[in-house]
């Protein structure tokens, strides 16, 4: 798995027509994943593309990725591979939402994201990086946009997202691991902290590399990709991963609210309020750390007591770092956007369990007021739960000894506005859906997860 890097994305919503011919719509989107022109195509990206690509360091690679819920794979005619996958993906994101989050869908926009009549795949589009400038990656899109629409004009109705990942100069401390990473709209770095698939070329070491490091980056692929459930007995050698998409609404006016709240109770600076809500600096360095470790390389013994990395805050409730629980990670991939005065982020997690992964984290960590500490409150961002405050460290305590807390409740800095499950298959799958739909009755049992 390999960040695309670019700048500007576009979210295609596909909802395929009622009337649509499963072949004709086969056909069409397997034209799409075979469309392979080097300055027009369509084709969804093989990560060894991007790689070469970064080796070149040209940008100028438009990015293309296809998946699709349960609701898309019946209507394209594959209605007895059900045991083939998840129970979570086929009941979709809407309907377990309320067990998952707590919050339901009183404030989703169901214009767009009507659970009775969901979403049947998404194409996302990426193109320019930063150097490249605004309108060489807005003018790559835009023919890849129009390419599409015509391709599917027949079969599908077409919702467009638009996202702009944000960035931002860090300065000179962590320099090598912060210069230009994104930022999201409450202002700190985004997507720090992924689990470590696969390294391709020459390892970097960052500035000052521990000899003992605490923090473990690597993962092995199965905690995203599964087996392709669609595909030949011969063809074992594919794989693909489940993708949680989520609009989350973020009001940055609440949450300078809070933190000026909790600055004032605590008797701290502003910012540092908001980094302890948070759970890191704003340049995305940690709060608690080794001297000269990079922004990585901490675990929960090194702030055993809270101290400074407090119990509640974002980051130690979505991850507290503890032994036995990597299987828990999911890889990240958020896209900020501004809709009017609505700003958010496209909020995308690849795991190969949905309900270990990403349910497990919303519901069993973000949501339970005792994770990673017995009454420690909710997730500040995620979670809900309005009469029992997070416990929050005073300041000035020394090394190793147990904060005085204080009780203060921050909650709905966050609104979940609309979100689905998608399978992104495998490439050759995608390439051949017409021929995986008519060997579909040689296809061998339930697909390994």
């Amino acid at each position: 798995m390999v960040g695309h890097g670019r700048d500007h994305v576009w979210h295609a919503l596909l909802r395929f027509r009622a009337g649509a011919d499963p072949e004709k719509l086969r056909q069409e989107l397997q034209r799409i994943a075979n469309d392979r022109d080097a300055n027009d195509g369509t084709a969804p990206t093989p990560t060894t593309d991007l790689v070469d690509e970064e080796k070149r360091r040209d940008g100028n690679l438009v990015v293309a990725a296809l998946g699709f819920t349960w609701r898309g794979y019946q209507q394209m005619g594959f209605v007895d591979c059900k045991d083939r996958f998840s129970l979570e993906f086929q009941q979709g994101f809407a309907s377990r939402s309320q067990d998952i989050t707590g919050r339901g869908m009183e404030e989703w926009d169901t214009d767009q994201w009507d659970p009775r009549n969901g979403y049947h795949a998404l194409l996302i589009l990426a193109a320019g990086r930063e150097k490249d400038g605004k309108p060489i990656g807005e003018a790559l899109l835009k023919e890849r946009k129009e390419k599409i629409s015509d391709i599917l004009r027949d079969v599908a109705d077409i919702t467009w997202l638009k996202g702009k990942i944000l960035r931002k100069q860090m300065g000179k401390a962590n320099e090598a691991m912060l210069a230009h990473k994104p930022i999201e709209h409450f202002g700190f770095t985004d997507g720090v902290s992924q689990p470590e698939l696969l390294t391709w070329g020459e390892v970097k070491e960052v500035a000052t590399p521990l000899r003992n490091s605490c923090w473990v980056r690597g993962a092995a692929p199965s905690l995203v990709l599964i087996r392709e459930p669609i595909c030949r007995e011969q063809e074992q050698s594919e794989f693909g991963s489940y993708m949680a998409f989520l609009n989350i609404e973020q009001h940055v006016d609440l949450f300078n609210q809070a933190a000026q709240a909790l600055a004032e109770k605590l008797g701290i600076d502003v910012v540092e309020a908001k980094e302890l809500i948070i759970g890191r600096k704003q340049n995305g360095e940690p709060l608690a750390c080794a001297a000269g470790a990079d922004v990585n390389d901490f675990d929960h013994k090194t702030d055993a007591t809270g101290a400074k990395w407090p119990f509640a805050c974002h980051t130690r409730k979505m991850n507290s770092r503890q032994p036995g629980q990597e299987h828990h990670r999911i890889v990240r991939r958020g896209v900020t956007y501004t809709d009017g005065k609505l700003q958010g982020t496209y909020f995308q997690c690849f795991q190969a369990d949905l309900q270990e992964q990403f349910e497990f984290l919303f519901k069993r960590w973000g949501n339970f007021r005792s994770q990673p500490q017995k009454g420690c409150g909710v997730d500040p961002l995620v979670g809900v739960d309005p009469n029992h405050p997070q416990q929050w460290p005073k300041p000035g305590v020394k090394n190793g000894d147990v904060p005085e807390t204080t009780g203060f409740t921050i909650s709905q800095l966050t609104t979940i506005r609309g979100g689905e499950y998608f399978y992104f298959p495998s490439i050759p799958f995608l390439e051949n859906i017409e021929d995986r739909w008519n060997s579909r009755n040689s296809i061998p049992a339930a697909a390994e997860r």
